[in-house]
């Protein structure tokens, strides 16, 4: 939509001359943005919206005052804002969920996962190689010694 065709919607195709009985903005300001290809200033956008019942923002999109993409944003904030606890808590539960239905686990993990059991008390005296906690399983390297034996660059 165009500014024109925006103006004409709101006011019901009124003349500047109305449009600022109807609004408050003086007659020859009204007259000097119509004649200067419909450049209301933001301030009067608003103003014209508000007088003819119409959204500001849309008015404020047309005009080239916000994005289209700024349209929600402070009202998504202001949402999130008032939500209570309970509110935003169900709703993390309920993308959690979706979430977890959608997943495809078996793309993530196989079958030589190892889970990892946090602060296992170990004495390193009683550390049997052939048997190693999950905790140490990341430290046994076969290639250990071959790559410390590696010249390194430098």
């Amino acid at each position: 939509m165009d500014k024109k065709t925006w103006l004409e919607a709101t006011t019901h195709a009124d003349n500047a001359n109305a449009i600022a009985a109807k609004t408050g903005i003086t007659r020859s300001t009204a007259w000097r943005q119509w004649n200067d290809d419909m450049n209301f200033s933001a301030e009067n956008v608003i103003k014209i919206a508000r007088a003819f019942d119409a959204d500001p923002v849309d008015g404020l999109i047309v005009f080239g005052y916000l994005k289209e993409s700024e349209r929600n944003m402070s009202a998504m904030t202001s949402a999130l804002r008032n939500a209570t606890d309970d509110e935003l808590i169900n709703e993390m539960a309920r993308r959690i969920k979706d979430y977890h239905e959608r997943a495809d686990y078996g793309s993530v993990f196989d079958s030589e996962t190892i889970h990892v059991e946090p602060d296992i008390p170990v004495d390193p005296s009683e550390i049997d190689s052939d048997n190693l906690p999950y905790g140490f399983a990341a430290n046994e390297d076969e290639n250990r010694d071959i790559e410390s034996e590696t010249p390194t660059e430098g």
